[in-house]
């Protein structure tokens, strides 16, 4: 009965991802220009990768971040409480992370294509954070991990659009 689940949501995010949203960064990035600048991450082994970063926002010591997986990268604003994580994570599939997330609380998938990536996003109310799940190997995801989901930095919700939208490979 699990593999038949696990067979129908694949089958879903399949054709969802067909008829997912797609992002380009071209469309966003005059509309930010000179707000923020561009961060280079690089995993080794795994994926190079550059964002836009809006100016309100400064890296800050990934390994200080308690989490389950020390992130590969992280970022707080100056001032406020929003941040941001980015973690690698060596999954079985991306459908069985995806219905891992649905069971500890997650909500709200919606795909995405990124750049010419297929991603998926949701929210874990709970956690009080958004995901956005991008897949860069066959086994392995970077897990950009938005926190809080409603923030006292005003311009929180579009900031992480644009983050979103900037995301690229290099």
């Amino acid at each position: 009965m699990k593999k038949l689940i696990a067979a129908l949501l694949a089958l879903c995010l399949l054709f969802s991802a067909a008829l997912a949203e797609e992002l380009l960064w071209e469309d966003y990035k005059e509309e930010v220009a000179g707000e923020g600048k561009t961060e280079k991450v690089k995993i080794p082994d795994v994926i190079t990768f550059k964002f836009w970063l809006p100016k309100t926002m400064k890296s800050t010591d990934a390994k200080k971040v308690k989490a389950d997986v020390v992130p590969a990268a992280a970022y707080k604003a100056k001032k406020g409480d929003s941040t941001l994580t980015i973690t690698v994570l060596e999954v079985n599939s991306l459908e069985e992370y995806v219905s891992g997330l649905e069971t500890a609380g997650a909500e709200f998938f919606t795909n995405l294509k990124i750049n010419g990536v297929d991603c998926v996003s949701c929210e874990n109310a709970e956690r009080n954070e958004e995901i956005l799940i991008m897949p860069v190997e066959d086994k392995k995801v970077l897990v950009f991990t938005f926190a809080p989901l409603d923030s006292d930095d005003e311009d929180w919700d579009e900031a992480k659009d644009y983050i979103i939208a900037s995301i690229r490979a290099v």
